[in-house]
Order: C-alpha cells, then sequence, then structure tokens
C-alpha cells in the first residue's frame, strides 16, 4: 500500500479550517528509502496536471532537487491525460507551470550553451548582452574556490552581465506586447498575462529561463533551501525577490525534503546577516543623538508630519537623551588594563557572558571618558552590563521606528505616482527619513541591513507569537554580540562593535507554518535533538492543534509496506557488523597493517609476489603515524585510530568479492593538502594506501577496485555527477568501487541506487511489497552493499582561546548552541555561563 500523500495534506487543511487559520506544520518521520520523496513527487505531478494547486518543493542541497524526476513524473501524468505526446506541446505546458530556480552560475551556463530562437538572433543589443555573459561566465568558470566565494555576494561582473542580458529581453517584450516605456503596475500585469498566455518564441524562451517573471503564478516553485531564503533577481530589475515571501507563496502548501537539514542553513544566514552589519556603536548613537535634538524647523513639513504623528518623534528623542545621560554615551568608552585587543560580551535577555573578565563602567570626569575595567569600581559605576541591555533594546527600537516611518512616507510618495519605473521604493523611502534625522550614508546603510535583519524574511521577529509556560530565553529574545576592540586606528577610544541576532530557524519555521502548509520530511524528524535538529517541542507549543505528527496519521498497514528492515529480514538479508576501531597496542607496531589484513581477512597469505607491496604499505602507514606524534601530539591517539579504522574499513571492502559498492561516510572529508595536521586528513596519503591494499588483496580481479571521494573542493562537478560517475564503473564496467565522502555530503538525502547490471542476478534480493508496481522503476535498481560509519565528531563548534574579529562567527556559533542547550534545560545558565564556555575566566 502506497504512501498516500492527499490524505495527510487533507488532514492539514482540516486542522487549519477548524482553527481558523491559513496554515500547518506536520513532520512526517518515515525511514530512509521508505518512499516519502517518491510518493510526494507523485502526488505534486497528479495535482499540477489535474488541478490548479500550488507547491514549492525545497531541497537541502542541488542533489536532492529531483528536478529531472519532477519532469519525468509531471510529462507521464500529462501523457495520461492529454493522451498524446508532442513533446513541443509539453514544453509550453511545462514552462508555463513549473519554474525551477538555480544559482546564477548554473543559469548562466545553461542560457549560455542553449541557441537564441531565430526571431531574437538578429537583435544586436541581445547577442552583444549575451556574447558578453559568456564572456563573464568563462571568466567565472577558472576562478578558484576560495575567490568564487567572495566574487558572486558583491555584485562582480557576472551578476551585473546578467542583469543586463536581462534587460535586453525585457525591452523586447515590452515591444512583442505593444506597450510603451516606462510600464506602469497594470501594464506589468498585462505583459504577465502575454507570457502565460501567448505562445511565441520570446515567450517560450522567457519561460524557460525568466521564470521569475511571474513566480507567483507558478503551479510548482522547486529551488534549494539557501535560495528559497535569500533573494533573486527580479525578472522586472531595480529590486529582488525572496521566494519565501508571502506574494509568492500566497497559499502554496511547501515541502521540505530533509527538514532536518534546513536548521543549519538558515542558522548560517541568520548568523551571516548578523555579522555583515558593523555597528561601531558610539558613533551611532551620538549621530541619532545629534538627529532627534537638531532644530525641526529647519526640516520639510511633508517628512516632518510622518515624524511627529502620534509623538512618535519625540518618544524616541526622549529616549535617546535618557540613555546619553544615564550611561555617559556621548563619551569616549576606553578599556582599562586589559591584555586582549579584542574582547566580546555575549547577552541572552538577563545573562551576560563575556570572552574574558567581568567588566565595568566607571565614569572619569577629569579624563572625559568612561572607562571599561575589569575590577568594580568604588564609585562612579555606569552598570556596564545594563547598558549592553539597554543598547541592545534602544537599537531595536530605533530601526523599527525608522522601517514604520518609511512605509508611511513611500505609501505618501507612491499615491502621486503611477508608473513602475517611477515607483518609490522601499530603501529610498528609508534613506530619505535617515538623510531627514542628518544620518550618514554609512548608517544608512546600516539601518537598512538592520531593517532586512528585523523581518526574518516574512515580517517582524516576534510578531503574533503565542505566550505558553514552555519558555525560551533564545527563542523569545535572540541572542547579541558585543564586541570592545582597540586600534591604533582609534587610540583614544575603544571601539564597541554590535551584532544582534533578532530571530531563530524555529521562528522562521514558525512564521511560514501560520500562513501555509508546510510538510517536513526527514526520517530523524520525530527525534528530540538540541543542536541538530528544529526545538520542535517549542514549535508545538506555539502552534497547538495546527503542529501533526504525519506519522500517527499513517495507516498500519502502509508503515507495514514501509518497514523496510521487515522486508529485508523476511527475505533473509543479514547485515554483519564488523568493528574496524584499532586496540590501541596496534598503532606503533610496525606491521600494523598486516595485523589489520589478517582479522579482517584471515585466509590473507604473504609470499615473494606480495611482500614488497606489503612493505611499502607499512613504511607509508607507519612514516604517518609517526608524522601524527610528532605535529599533533595532543591528538595523537585521535587521529592514528581515525587512519586505522578507515584503512580497516578498506581491507573489509576488498577482501570480499560480493561487496560491490561501499559507502564510507566521516564527520570531515580528506583534503588534497599533503601536509599531516590536526583536522585534516591526507587524500593523496589514504589514496595510497587504497590502491597498494587493493593490489594486495584484489591481485586476481579483472579491474582493481577504485576509490572515488565525494565532495565539491575535491572535485569541479556538482555531487550529484560526482555520484552518477562513481556509481556508473560498477554498473558499466562491472568495477567495485568505494565512494568515500562526508556525513553531511551524502549521509542524508541521497539514495545511492544504481542501475541493476549485476551478472550475478542470483546474489540480488527483491525486498519490494507484494503489492509494488511491476512497472515500478525501483525493479531496475539496486542498492549498495556495505557502510562504513566513522567516528562521529563536531558536534560542537569549538570556542577559540581568544577572541578575534576573524573568528567571530566561530565564536557566534559556539555560544548559540550552547544557548539551545540552555533553552532545552540540557544544561542550565548557571553551567553555561562558569563550567563550560568559560572554566577558566572570571
Amino acid at each position: 500500500m502506497s504512501l498516500d500523500i492527499a490524505t495527510l495534506l487533507a488532514s492539514m487543511n482540516q486542522v487549519s479550517e477548524a482553527g481558523d487559520r491559513t496554515g500547518a506544520l506536520m513532520t512526517l518521520a518515515l525511514p530512509t528509502g521508505s518512499g516519502k520523496t517518491f510518493a510526494v513527487r507523485q502526488h505534486i505531478s497528479r495535482r499540477i496536471v489535474y488541478t490548479d494547486e500550488r507547491f514549492c518543493f525545497v531541497a537541502n542541497q542541488n542533489k536532492s532537487l529531483h528536478a529531472d524526476r519532477f519532469y519525468e513524473s509531471i510529462k507521464r501524468e500529462w501523457i495520461t491525460r492529454e493522451l498524446k505526446v508532442s513533446q513541443s506541446d509539453f514544453m509550453m505546458f511545462y514552462t508555463r507551470k513549473v519554474a525551477v530556480l538555480r544559482s546564477l552560475p548554473t543559469m548562466v551556463n545553461i542560457i549560455t550553451t542553449q541557441k537564441l530562437p531565430k526571431t531574437l538572433e538578429h537583435y544586436r543589443d541581445i547577442q552583444e548582452a549575451l556574447e558578453t555573459l559568456a564572456q563573464r561566465y568563462d571568466e567565472f568558470k577558472h576562478m578558484g574556490e576560495d575567490v568564487k566565494s567572495q566574487y558572486l555576494p558583491n555584485n562582480h561582473g557576472l551578476k551585473q552581465a546578467y542583469i543586463n542580458y536581462q534587460r535586453t529581453i525585457r525591452q523586447q517584450l515590452i515591444k512583442e506586447v505593444g506597450i510603451a516605456e516606462p510600464i506602469s503596475e497594470s501594464d506589468k500585469e498585462t505583459i504577465k498575462r502575454h507570457v502565460r498566455d501567448k505562445e511565441t518564441p520570446l515567450t517560450a524562451y522567457i519561460n524557460r529561463y525568466f521564470p521569475t517573471i511571474d513566480l507567483a503564478n507558478r503551479q510548482l516553485i522547486i529551488v534549494v533551501a539557501d535560495k528559497f531564503i535569500r533573494s533573486y533577481i527580479s525578472f522586472w530589475g531595480g529590486y529582488s525577490i525572496t521566494v519565501s515571501s508571502p506574494t509568492v507563496l500566497n497559499q502554496a502548501t511547501v515541502i521540505f525534503d530533509e527538514i532536518d537539514g534546513l536548521k543549519p542553513i538558515l542558522l548560517n544566514k541568520i548568523i551571516d546577516d548578523a555579522l555583515k552589519i558593523p555597528i561601531d556603536f558610539q558613533p551611532f548613537f551620538c549621530q541619532v543623538y545629534a538627529g532627534v535634538n537638531d532644530q525641526q524647523k529647519r526640516r520639510p513639513a511633508d517628512i516632518m508630519t510622518v515624524l511627529r504623528k502620534d509623538h512618535r518623534l519625540r518618544n524616541l528623542k526622549s529616549r535617546t537623551n535618557e540613555l546619553a545621560t544615564a550611561y555617559k554615551l556621548l563619551k569616549d568608552y576606553k578599556t582599562k588594563g586589559s591584555p586582549a585587543a579584542t574582547n566580546f560580551i555575549f547577552n541572552l535577555s538577563h545573562l551576560q557572558i563575556t570572552s574574558s573578565s567581568a567588566w565595568w563602567s566607571r565614569d572619569d570626569p577629569d579624563g572625559k571618558y568612561v572607562a571599561l575595567q575589569s575590577t568594580e569600581p568604588a564609585e562612579g559605576n555606569l552598570n556596564f552590563y545594563g547598558m549592553v541591555r539597554d543598547v541592545n533594546k534602544f537599537i531595536k527600537y530605533f530601526v523599527i521606528q525608522i522601517a514604520q516611518w518609511a512605509t508611511s512616507y513611500q505609501a505618501r510618495i507612491n499615491e502621486r505616482r503611477s508608473k513602475v519605473e517611477d515607483y518609490y521604493q522601499f530603501a529610498d523611502s528609508v534613506r530619505t527619513i535617515c538623510d531627514t534625522l542628518r544620518l550618514s550614508n554609512e548608517t544608512q546603510k546600516i539601518v537598512l541591513l538592520e531593517i532586512e535583519a528585523l523581518k526574518n524574511i516574512r515580517g517582524n521577529v516576534g510578531d503574533n507569537l503565542q505566550n505558553g509556560h514552555y519558555g525560551r530565553l533564545l527563542q523569545d529574545h535572540g541572542m547579541q554580540l558585543f564586541s570592545l576592540t582597540d586600534s591604533d586606528a582609534h587610540l583614544n577610544r575603544t571601539e564597541i562593535g554590535a551584532a544582534f541576532i533578532y530571530t531563530t530557524p524555529e521562528q522562521f519555521l514558525l512564521k511560514l507554518a501560520r500562513s501555509n502548509r508546510v510538510l517536513g520530511l526527514s526520517a530523524t524528524a520525530d527525534l528530540e535533538t538540541v543542536i541538530s535538529n528544529f526545538d520542535f517541542k517549542y514549535i508545538q507549543q506555539q502552534l497547538g492543534a495546527a503542529f501533526i505528527k504525519g506519522t500517527e496519521l499513517v495507516p498500519a498497514a502502509t508503515k507495514k509496506d514501509m518497514d523496510v528492515s521487515s522486508r529485508c529480514r523476511d527475505q533473509g538479508v543479514q547485515v554483519n557488523v564488523i568493528n574496524v576501531i584499532p586496540d590501541p597496542d596496534q598503532l606503533d607496531d610496525i606491521r600494523v597493517m598486516q595485523k589489520l589484513i589478517l582479522k579482517y581477512h584471515p585466509n590473507f597469505e604473504i609470499n615473494d609476489d606480495n611482500h614488497a607491496q606489503l612493505a611499502l604499505l607499512e613504511q607509508l602507514v607507519q612514516q604517518l603515524m609517526q608524522q601524527l606524534k610528532q605535529k599533533v601530539s595532543d591528538n595523537a591517539l585521535y587521529c592514528q585510530k581515525r587512519y586505522l579504522s578507515l584503512f580497516g574499513s578498506f581491507i573489509c571492502f576488498l577482501s570480499h568479492r560480493n561487496r560491490r559498492v561501499v559507502l564510507g561516510l566521516q564527520s570531515v572529508l580528506p583534503k588534497l593538502d599533503t601536509e599531516v595536521d590536526t583536522i585534516k586528513m591526507s587524500a593523496q596519503v589514504i589514496e595510497q594506501v587504497f590502491e597498494l591494499l587493493a593490489g594486495l588483496l584484489c591481485p586476481d580481479e579483472k579491474r582493481l577496485p577504485q576509490l572515488h571521494m565525494i565532495a565539491k573542493k575535491l572535485q569541479s562537478e556538482p555531487i550529484e555527477q560526482q555520484v552518477a560517475a562513481a556509481l556508473k564503473v560498477r554498473s558499466e564496467e562491472q568495477t567495485r568501487v568505494y565512494l568515500l565522502s562526508a556525513y553531511k555530503t551524502l549521509g542524508v538525502g541521497v539514495n545511492l541506487v544504481r542501475a541493476n547490471t549485476e551478472p550475478d542476478q542470483a546474489q540480488i534480493i527483491d525486498i519490494a511489497p507484494e503489492d509494488a508496481d511491476i512497472q515500478d522503476p525501483r525493479y531496475k535498481q539496486i542498492d549498495i552493499d556495505g557502510i562504513y560509519l566513522g567516528a562521529i565528531t563536531h558536534l560542537l563548534t569549538l570556542i577559540p582561546e581568544c577572541a578575534t574579529k576573524a573568528n567571530t562567527k566561530q565564536w557566534i556559533r559556539g555560544y548559540y548552541e550552547y544557548m539551545e542547550l540552555a533553552d532545552a534545560d540540557e544544561i542550565s545558565l548557571n553551567d553555561m555561563a562558569n563550567s563550560i564556555i568559560n572554566p577558566n575566566r572570571n
């Protein structure tokens, strides 16, 4: 019995209607390989063909997008309905209904490798823009990975070339519709209808390669999580769009494949957003102070009407002056007696934790500054930590007030305008408000970034939160980082930096689930974990009946059919578990590899043909063991065991011919560096050991087994292409393959099935349920034969010994994880402050 996705989604509708709400969140925690994603894909495909229902399918990685599988599935449903197989007719249907959103480099690669429609070839501006785009992409392709990571976010040539090319296409479309520029909002809707309803070479081209022209009317949006939460370049120019915004999603059902993997992606964005706002608080505050205390009569009456409404400007001025008086914020702050150039203070509600010693602030009237010191002053104490808390509240209050003013002023101006090209943008309104308050350009940028962070993609943090007994300091108040930095560039004062985490991944999911049906797929979604998964206990407390555990609604018969473990046992599948962790006394043994080989392959014989090769292997491994002892003495035992455990898994794979494809997973991937150190594992040494072992243990095999390392940084091809190439070695060449990768890369959301071309079909065990469709493509596929699970490490981020600007992100993530543990009552706040994070600090 197949999984009935329609019934599960209908149950969300019932809950929403009963609670007078539009959204709900359901987790579906069925085993890996049970067909969750397959069933969802089949359901979506049917609904796309037969209804107007909308969906957004979100995968954590490109390899899990299933765009090609969606295409084939929708095509089968369409052919069944239409009873014809016209490829051109189907493509017209598909490209109007489905938007596959890809990264900028991927999209540019697709565009530049496809031929232009003949009707566009004779337009010189389009041809020139396309040629420039191809040149910029060629330059991008030849950049190193470290350069690429800096290139794209900074709006370099590739993005601008794409925008320019898109503009030439847009201008040609406007001409085709017969509308004069500049266009109005109503003109834009006319153009969208033209692209949806008219079949011309240009509309076909735009539907296929520029789906952002009308995302709100696509029935299916397929996108990776990182792009779902970030901005896309709008087809209309001048602004960006966010897929997760209500205007794009509307009432679409959002499906997260491997929902637990979404959390670190969200957290990365939250931290990145916080760090890209470089607030040096005192100069920032001094500008605000000067702006609100400036003579108001000098400012235009039109904008002052907005600022003065409900006495908001007067209230802002009052709060600013109170803060300046209470903490002497118009004076310079300066650390005294601190050995560190950088110090961090983390603020969580009423708790403050420092990276060094405790801090006090003291007013020094003679010196005309405020001293920051590590001893409590006898007099003049300005309550430094109180200042930290109040400053955090003030900045949030100030930014929200600017946003409210900007929204009102934007609406006022746009009442007088009608054309799209003349539309008054929110960002321009923010700048105008800031300019009225005499804030510098740099401060205006900071305010805009803070407003963007506060939006949390789907509204202001804290909106509509229910109050309950299940308290969460991190969820309720966020987290703030204040940094004290001394430098020759500002010798007479200490820079007080600030970074604000206003929201959490859980808050993002809550906001989404209040307006949309959200289905989260993951075998581990219902496990109560703190660091690696969402705090679903908190989410359930907030959503109440709108939070549903889907597994409780799946019929027993369906669960039985999906119980792969039971089907394997019923068909006689046996799982052999082998512990490959070496004994400590073997680590310094000069014959360690010989002993490992005989342990896992007792029939191995040493002879004249292999003696020299075995000696070379022992020499290589002993050299590695000694290097580890010398270079990483504190962690030598751990590093040695990590290598030898992996080598043991190689032996287990190579010594049994029926182990045709095996997957090895580790917490950390090998690196290309030949240098041996604590964290990295040398890819070169690992490959040499594998080759020597293959020669020793598989001398009679026609083709020696191969090792394929699957990692983004080791290869230029995408992960999915690396996996496909490795599996093809077995299915097409009958060569045994060991795939070595990381838990995060291949450990989640990837079914490593391959085409069943095995010569000995008698070894293949069929575990399909009794009522399985004989046409099911999985009948022609076969799974891997074994898996090596390396030691699981890096559960918590290591907090560095010393605070520096360079490791700020690592500090924030480390503190955030411990605060999550405190939120979940796994540790106390006192433990976190004194013994876990800061055992040697005051």
